[in-house]
């Protein structure tokens, strides 16, 4: 690789790192932190019913960016000032529901999903839901 390409790509991921840097809405996001045994995956249900499936998966014990970028711009639907109109929804891959979350819950946040140390909960209480700022 050339000195001069070089040079274009370490200018091309400096002014990246500014823009970046200088605008918040392009690195917030709305992140889960799966802490079951299962893989999850989500929906938002919106306040008149609609259902927004959201194609992406965690896997146990993982972490997953859920909302970011040009989905926490207003004309996507599913938020409004950088927090959710519905009801975020985790589902395991028996698609059993496992976690619920009202809104709003706005970028920057950390929602994070854990499994109750109940030995046999009722299917209402399976979830142990814990909820933080991603700053704090």
């Amino acid at each position: 690789m050339g000195v001069e390409r070089v040079a274009g790509l370490a200018a091309v991921a400096v002014c990246a790192a500014l823009v970046a840097g200088c605008d918040p809405g392009i690195t917030d996001a709305i992140v889960v932190e799966n802490e079951t045994t299962s893989s999850l995956h989500f929906q938002i249900v919106a306040i008149d019913g609609r259902v927004f499936p959201l194609p992406r998966e965690v896997a146990p014990g993982g972490t997953l960016r859920l909302l970011e970028g040009g989905q926490l711009s207003p004309g996507a639907g599913l938020v409004v000032d950088g927090c959710t109109v519905g009801d975020l929804v985790a589902y395991a891959d028996d698609g059993q529901e496992v976690a619920r979350h009202a809104p709003p819950v706005c970028a920057p946040s950390l929602w994070v999903i854990g499994m109750s140390d109940v030995r046999s909960p009722p299917p209402s209480s399976r979830a142990v839901i814990g909820f933080r700022h991603a700053l704090d």
